[in-house]
């Protein structure tokens, strides 16, 4: 029985598919309200005397639409949507809308919309939108797979991009700027003078870095001028060490610029059992290229009375850390003490 009844269904697919050829104006959607939505915004009821009657099914054919009290479909069939647009090729519409970069897919997705006769025949299809706009799926590949690194890819010089990159993260940390490192249109600049302009998506990027990469293995490859936006020589390992000495203790030094954070500034890591060797007037020095900001905020936080004799304060306070050794005391004493024999 259930092989006849998919024989029977067979059937009338192939018969139904024949006739809607020739009946593709006068297909209709149900609507909420009952009626049916056609071509070109029309709206008809099925006839009452159709065999159909109240099994109004989603999608239907008529034979004829004719007015009278309203506007009849007589003579109607069930038809499936997915059978409409193989036949209507050469008259359905199709609009592409929210062109996005998918890291699974390793393509630029978009939504495709298909219409016959205003009818929308298909709402929400994803598909490759690589092959119907190459240059925007280029623009989207280079921005989020290779600049954003949403990309799964073994190409070396992508990780070798990656670890430069958090390098120079690292310098604006300890600096506490955000101009050190390029913004994304540079880095987007670099990867479009050099990709080809056919790529736009990671099965071909790989294939052709594979290729060509044997041929110039510094392909792709980054160097620091060409992800600096401005020269960071202040940015020494003198002035922002990743180590501090204290005595014997040799302790690791993290940074993090993020105001707000609790880990905002320089973080100092310490076994809980060396925790009584440190000492406090050490700490309050931090590295020497965070010494002038705090030393001026001291200076700032003071009553106004004898704030008003260090002003500009950012020159007092230049000029007292020049004469003070970093490191030995307490900054805030050693510190007043120079502010006091200057005024």
């Amino acid at each position: 029985e259930a092989s006849e009844a998919a024989q029977k269904a067979k059937g009338y697919a192939a018969v139904h598919k024949a006739i809607l050829a020739g009946l593709l104006s006068q297909i209709g959607n149900k609507t909420e309200e009952g009626d049916f939505l056609g071509a070109r915004q029309r709206r008809f009821w099925v006839h009452p005397s159709s065999v159909i009657g109240r099994k109004k099914p989603n999608w239907l054919m008529a034979a004829e639409l004719v007015e009278t009290t309203k506007l009849f479909a007589r003579m109607v069939a069930k038809i499936e949507p997915d059978w409409i647009e193989p036949l209507a090729g050469h008259l359905v519409k199709k609009n592409h809308f929210e062109p996005h970069w998918e890291k699974k897919r390793g393509q630029v997705v978009a939504y495709e919309q298909v219409t016959l006769y205003g009818l929308i025949v298909v709402g929400r299809r994803p598909v490759h939108y690589g092959p119907i706009d190459p240059p925007a799926a280029r623009e989207l590949f280079i921005r989020e797979g290779l600049v954003r690194g949403e990309i799964n890819s073994r190409a070396r010089a992508l990780a070798a991009n990656r670890e430069l990159l958090e390098r120079m993260d690292e310098l604006e940390a300890k600096a506490r700027r955000r101009d050190i490192l390029a913004d994304e249109e540079t880095l987007f600049g670099y990867y479009d003078a050099r990709v080809p302009a056919d790529i736009y998506q990671t099965a071909s990027f790989e294939n052709w870095y594979k290729r060509e990469s044997q041929k110039d293995p510094q392909l792709l490859i980054m160097r620091e001028e060409d992800v600096l936006a401005r020269e960071a020589r202040e940015v020494t390992a003198a002035q922002y060490p990743d180590h501090l000495r204290i005595g014997e203790l040799q302790l690791p030094l993290e940074y993090h610029f993020e105001p707000n954070h609790p880990r905002d500034g320089v973080t100092l890591r310490v076994p809980a059992p060396l925790l009584p060797q440190l000492r406090r007037e050490r700490l309050d020095w931090l590295v020497p290229g965070l010494i002038e900001a705090k030393a001026i905020a001291l200076v700032r936080g003071l009553p106004k009375a004898i704030r008003k004799n260090f002003v500009p304060v950012p020159d007092f306070v230049g000029a007292a850390l020049a004469k003070i050794s970093f490191g030995e005391g307490a900054l805030p004493e050693a510190l007043g003490r120079e502010l006091t024999r200057m005024t």
